[in-house]
């Protein structure tokens, strides 16, 4: 299986990914603030299964970037 480039979306379009807020800079990865803003903009349920197919794959991503979905905010 091939993965397209990342600027090439479904249909050929352009994939982006926009950051709409400035949270600061940090000496790590706020994990837990992150978690809590994806299930703010996502849902706890969605999240959970994010986690948990995370977990489950060792780790790895199991996700294409181009392929997510579109999130108004």
């Amino acid at each position: 299986m091939s993965t397209p480039p990342m600027d090439s979306g479904p249909g050929g379009g352009k994939c982006n990914m926009e950051y709409m807020r400035d949270h600061g800079a940090f000496a790590d990865i706020p994990v837990q603030r992150l978690v809590a803003a994806w299930e703010e903009a996502y849902g706890k349920e969605r999240v959970g299964r994010w986690v948990q197919g995370f977990e489950a794959s060792g780790g790895r991503s199991i996700q294409h970037f181009e392929r997510e979905d579109l999130v108004d905010v």
